[in-house]
């Protein structure tokens, strides 16, 4: 049952050191679909990144992975975590 738990923390940890040097592209989202806005190097830059633009702009933007899709979408109201 230890052996479970550790094999589980281990998988979690490198998911989150894969995530962390991952590069994901921000969109916002427009009237004519997505439209790409930079790539940021890490998961948590992104989040941080697409907060701040969320926060000047009335627009909805989301965090897209190329191994794993949408990641999280936010607007100025909500950050909507999706992994």
């Amino acid at each position: 049952m230890e052996s479970d738990m550790h094999a589980s923390t281990a998988r979690v940890t490198s998911m989150e050191d894969a995530m962390m040097g991952s590069t994901f592209d921000i969109f916002k989202i427009t009237s004519d679909g997505p439209l790409w806005v930079e790539a940021v190097q890490g998961l948590e830059k992104a989040k941080e990144r697409m907060a701040h633009l969320a926060l000047t702009s009335s627009e909805e933007y989301f965090i897209h992975s190329q191994d794993n899709g949408v990641v999280a979408k936010r607007t100025q109201e909500y950050l909507e975590e999706i992994t």
